[in-house]
């Protein structure tokens, strides 16, 4: 069964396709490629000190069959950076339908010089870096994205391998860097996908840093872990997305941005919604 739409309203009837008017088949099922990113982890912040980086939140990239009815998108937002403190953990993005239930974790908070009791990176989808505080040694947050089987990625944070520095936050693609001694660690790569049809870095790890530094541009990116004043927000984690494309002529579904690349819709989710089939 196929029904005509435009801007998302039934005007099936007679009419014929034309400019902004689309066929959508609905009810029918169909598979699509689906990137599902979580909110970053928030640096760690300590106004004396360093502190480690955020960890990027969880990532799955893979192939998907989306049911009929109403498939659930929640984006999670990405985890405020300490205030003299761990950074928190960013939110789940989760995608559930009839016939699913995908859920990307969180990036795991930095590790903060403020107490021994914070010096450990969180863990989380990407495990937050680490920082150090006497003789007190920070070790990186898990990555327990990997532990959801095939498609799903993320990576540790870096330890503290001597005091006086924090390390960087696990990214989707490389782990965190560990604090040497000589270099603060820089947060770890995240994966490049063209999903959108421009290729974009999606959970890069938060770098350690002293300054206020720059952070990944990408969704679920790590916040930096530094002292800088925590208000300047850079230590806060980028909230997550879900993007969902497959191939034309017939578009399958309706909701979130809609948007053409070559032969392929594409429909992305900054904010909670639902994708209807």
């Amino acid at each position: 069964m196929r029904k005509l739409y435009h801007n998302g309203f039934d005007v099936s009837g007679g009419l014929e396709q034309s400019g902004s008017f689309a066929y959508v088949a609905v009810g029918v099922p169909f598979e699509a490629e689906v990137l599902i990113v979580a909110g970053g982890g928030g640096g760690g912040h300590h106004s004396g000190g360093e502190a480690g980086g955020g960890g990027g939140g969880g990532l799955f990239l893979g192939t998907l069959n989306i049911g009929s009815g109403e498939t659930n998108i929640t984006i999670g937002e990405g985890g405020n950076g300490g205030d003299n403190n761990q950074g928190s953990n960013g939110g789940d993005t989760v995608v559930s339908g009839s016939n699913l239930n995908i859920v990307a974790i969180g990036g795991g908070g930095g590790g903060s010089s403020d107490s021994a009791s914070d010096v450990n990176g969180l863990d989380g989808g990407s495990g937050g870096g680490a920082s150090s505080v006497g003789g007190s040694l920070g070790t990186g947050g898990t990555g327990l994205q990997p532990l959801s089987g095939s498609n799903h990625f993320g990576t540790d944070g870096g330890d503290s391998l001597t005091t006086g520095g924090g390390a960087g936050g696990g990214g989707s693609l490389n782990s965190g860097e560990d604090y040497d001694g000589v270099n603060l660690g820089s947060g770890g790569a995240g994966k490049t996908i063209s999903t959108s049809g421009t290729p974009i870095e999606y959970s890069r790890g938060g770098d350690s840093t002293t300054g206020g530094g720059s952070m990944g541009t990408g969704p679920g990116a790590g916040g930096f872990g530094s002292e800088r004043n925590p208000a300047n927000n850079n230590n806060k984690g980028r909230n997550g997305i879900v993007i969902i494309r497959y191939e034309g002529p017939t578009l399958r579904a309706r909701g979130g941005t809609l948007t053409k690349v070559g032969e392929q819709f594409v429909h992305t989710f900054t904010s909670n919604g639902v994708l209807y089939v």
